[in-house]
């Protein structure tokens, strides 16, 4: 339903604007409580979103095998959940189904008596033997094709703690598991012949060794580079790392294979090899901020084949392998952690298959982690099948401190599932086309008319993400004179909810400047999320210095969140001898901002305002001359769990001393 629409024309940005003011009004000092002498769950709606995924209360974090079931028409997603705490420990499994990704219904825990939605737990630890491959955590895994038109899941159990890539890892800490279903998803039942991969850690020395992920490309890959394989051959992929020799020390992704088609499916695998590995906090591209780093360890570790929806007239449509990979490393805070390296699958001399790269970028600039992937089907009728990356967003307190979190009553969500796919641009007349060094995060093939064609990750928001605009207030903002902008490069557009999406086109002129847009804006604390493009510094960035009084107010009882910029670097190319348009689509969903751009970049951060009236939105502009069109706002987004209770916390409990993790 459309509730208002003003005719929209372009927005003349005024060029001299002066930066952000520095003096912040405030009302009344009383409004900022000391958040850790809250009680648990009294905040439990205060920065909580409702249009992502996340789970009803307590701690969760990777997404776990997703899939979509052909039988049922309906998606699966798991995730990393333990129920009635705040912090991560004694890791199960949560669960939901969808019919569109967007809209989703917890499943109850089969295992608990008289369950509900408020603990959806589908799989849990067994600490009933020490010799129990699971004993003290189920982590993450995939969803796999189990040979008979159902679903199996590969999982990591975790038998020793802990597990943090710079500490000792002790043998056998973690095992690949086997679980089956039999009703479409419902339950599962874990194989009685678990673990079927052991550790290898008693031979490597190892950072870690977890999450299996299943290539869902298998026949290609097959086909390309191990032709000997029988049909029918599956494959996963693990996130590892090793410590030693020095000159090998760094990320690894390892690539299993099944090997006799007589047993069980999935029951039997064997080491294939490294299919990827880089150097401890190595940089793809020499640290220019295009590839992020390498870290020191892998998680979450998955390949994939992408495909190019948009070839250049007259050639065929390229495919791309790729690595998605959370990265460990030792690196500062505003480092991208989830990368993406594209490349060739080569077979080496003594059989293994190896990831050839030649171009490396984040999949997403900004705090999300631990990606995960699987197969929708196709947006259109005949399409390919989309590759869909998710990835978990967790919380960005200052404090190490547990009272906040429990305040909370809950930590942790997944952002809006992302369609992945190769991003073509003919016609690219920019010089820098034609670098070659440094390495880049993208290809560039020069054309007989001597300009270029240049190929890159592409990521955008899924098509049914389009549906959260359904019931929403939609307006498109209309055009305005130069001198109506105020003295700080400013200029108005009212106010939105909690939750909203906002698209807007930049176009800027000749030289240095700065555009973008002014977010969740409190005349009363002085509260404000600014999320802009600098033109010489070719980035994206959303500045969160103000997004919360706890973060910048000296009155604020405590320094409570992280307030560093989330930034990414991204190139408006010259097409045909004119700059890119910057095409911006923002989510705001509370506590959680994404900002995608020209179907090729994303970044995400949390903001935590504390003001009710955090609503103000405007275009900003710093000394350039930007013009903005095309403004369209829809507030009040659908809601992701129409079945949930407005309050779904739950009592938190304490572990005591004697656990393996904070226990809170």
């Amino acid at each position: 339903m459309i509730k208002h629409i003003v005719t929209s024309a372009p927005l003349l940005a005024a060029a001299g604007a002066l930066a952000l003011p520095q003096s912040l009004p405030r009302q009344d000092d009383a409004s900022l409580p000391d958040l850790s002498t809250l009680g648990n769950n009294t905040l439990f709606n205060k920065w909580r979103p409702t249009v992502h995924f996340l789970g009803p209360n307590s701690w969760m974090n990777d997404p776990c095998a997703p899939y979509f079931d052909e039988e049922t028409q309906k998606f699966h997603f798991s995730y990393q959940y333990y129920a009635e705490h705040v912090s991560w420990g004694n890791i199960s499994w949560g669960h939901a189904t969808s019919e569109d990704m967007i809209t989703w219904t917890d499943v109850p825990a089969p295992n608990i008596p008289g369950s509900s939605y408020l603990i959806p737990t589908a799989f849990v630890p067994d600490p009933s033997s020490d010799s129990n491959p699971d004993k003290l955590g189920i982590f993450s895994g995939g969803a796999f094709p189990d040979g008979k038109g159902g679903w199996a899941i590969l999982y990591t159990g975790v038998n020793k703690l802990p597990t943090f890539w710079r500490s000792e890892y002790l043998p056998d800490t973690e095992t690949v598991n086997l679980a089956h279903t039999s009703d479409n998803g419902l339950t599962w039942n874990k194989y009685e012949g678990n673990p079927i991969v052991p550790s290898p850690s008693s031979y490597w020395n190892i950072t870690g060794w977890r999450d299996p992920l299943a290539v869902f490309e298998a026949d290609a890959l097959r086909e390309h580079v191990q032709p000997e394989d029988w049909e029918g051959t599956a494959y996963f992929t693990l996130g590892s790392g090793l410590k030693s020799p020095e000159d090998q020390a760094g990320g690894r992704v390892l690539l299993y294979k099944t090997v006799d088609p007589t047993v069980p499916h999935l029951t039997k695998w064997e080491y294939v090899g490294p299919l990827f590995h880089a150097n401890i906090n190595e940089s793809w591209d020499g640290d220019q901020g295009w590839s992020g780093n390498y870290g020191g360890n892998f998680e979450m570790s998955g390949l994939l084949q992408l495909e190019e929806p948009n070839p250049p007239e007259g050639e065929e449509p390229q495919k791309w392998w790729a690595v998605h990979h959370g990265v460990e490393g030792l690196f500062p805070p505003d480092q991208p952690r989830a990368l993406v390296t594209m490349g060739d699958l080569k077979k080496r001399e003594d059989g293994s298959v190896e990831l050839v790269p030649f171009a490396v970028t984040p999949g997403d600039f900004g705090a999300t982690y631990a990606t995960n992937h699987f197969h929708a089907p196709p947006s259109s009728l005949g399409g390919p099948k989309r590759k869909i990356l998710l990835g978990w967003l967790p919380e960005a307190l200052n404090s190490t401190e547990w009272p906040i979190p429990r305040a909370l009553g809950y930590q942790g969500s997944l952002v809006l599932p992302r369609e992945l796919f190769i991003r073509t641009l003919t016609g690219v007349t920019s010089a820098a086309a034609a670098e070659t060094n440094p390495r880049k995060s993208w290809t560039s093939t020069p054309a007989a008319d001597g300009k270029y064609t240049v190929r890159s990750l592409g990521v955008r928001p899924v098509k049914e993400v389009e549906r959260v605009r359904e019931g929403a207030a939609y307006r498109v903002e209309k055009a305005l004179a130069q001198d109506e902008w105020n003295v700080e490069g400013r200029y108005g557009l009212g106010e939105a909810g909690a939750s909203f999406e906002l698209k807007a086109r930049i176009e800027f002129g000749e030289g240095a400047g700065k555009a973008g847009l002014v977010l969740r804006r409190s005349e009363t604390t002085g509260e404000e999320t600014v999320v802009y493009y600098d033109l010489e510094a070719e980035e994206l960035r959303i500045d969160r210095s103000r997004s919360s009084a706890y973060s910048f107010d000296p009155a604020a009882p405590l320094d409570a969140f992280a307030k560093f910029d989330a930034h990414g670097k991204f190139r408006l190319w010259e097409v045909d001898g004119k700059r890119q348009a910057l095409e911006l689509r923002v989510f705001v969903d509370n506590s959680i901002i994404e900002v995608y751009a020209n179907d090729g970049f994303v970044l995400s951060a949390r903001i935590y305002p504390w003001a009710e009236d955090a609503r103000g939105i405007a275009l900003w502009n710093q000394n350039s001359s930007a013009t903005f069109s095309d403004i369209e706002i829809w507030d009040g987004l659908a809601k992701a769990w129409p079945a949930r209770a407005e309050n779904t916390s739950v009592p938190l409990k304490w572990d005591g001393e004697d656990v393996p993790w904070d226990g809170f």
